[in-house]
């Protein structure tokens, strides 16, 4: 994190991020999630 200025304006600047690899049990996860609930739309999950 590095705290600069913009316009004369305090600015925060925060590096960006590499990307994690995926979890190993995530598949196995997103499959049981599926399997038990089937495909729901994301209002009727509210």
């Amino acid at each position: 994190m590095k705290i600069t200025t913009r316009k004369g304006e305090p600015w925060i600047t925060v590096p960006k991020l590499e990307p994690l690899a995926e979890p190993t049990g995530l598949a196995a996860l997103k499959d049981e999630v599926a399997r038990c609930w089937g495909v729901l739309d994301l209002l009727d999950a509210c």
